[in-house]
């Protein structure tokens, strides 16, 4: 599921937001990253703190559906590293989880960057992605042609 529609359905859309958006989806080296924890990145992304305390019914609210029963169960369904979809979700953000409860269904997330060497996106990048690549993130993202997508940069 794409980000928020009201995000794309407005004429001009804040910059800002369209740069989070497209920093999330596209990665360079990696491809695009098409996860059911999407939704979960671009929350992480959006956040301007350093560490999020969240329940795991805020989580699941984020990502529209249940968190497996895994995740309720054991630990290491929280690991920050193994390759699963639900870890690459928050690193690709650059986020870490730590402090998980689960008698108390409640996880912290923090931001550490180290995944990627650099600040998450609403901290301002020093470097980022050409209008093209940008343009070719969000055809792919949100299954749309490539001449349909117009960016408009407003100074």
């Amino acid at each position: 599921m794409p980000p928020p529609a009201r995000m794309f359905n407005q004429k001009y859309f804040d910059i800002q937001k369209y740069v989070l958006y497209i920093l999330v989806k596209f990665d360079q080296t990696k491809g695009i990253t098409m996860s059911k924890y999407r939704n979960l990145t671009f929350k992480l992304a959006s956040l301007e703190g350093s560490q999020w305390r969240a329940t795991f019914d805020e989580i699941e609210e984020i990502l529209q559906f249940p968190l497996p029963a895994s995740a309720r169960l054991y630990q290491a369904w929280w690991a920050n590293g193994g390759g699963h979809s639900q870890s690459s979700a928050w690193r690709s953000a650059g986020w870490k989880t730590g402090d998980v409860d689960l008698k108390s269904e409640m996880v912290t997330f923090y931001y550490d960057g180290a995944d990627e060497g650099d600040p998450p996106p609403h901290r301002a990048p020093q470097a980022g992605l050409t209008i093209a690549q940008a343009k070719e993130g969000l055809s792919i993202g949100l299954g749309v042609p490539l001449d349909s997508i117009e960016i408009i940069v407003r100074g």
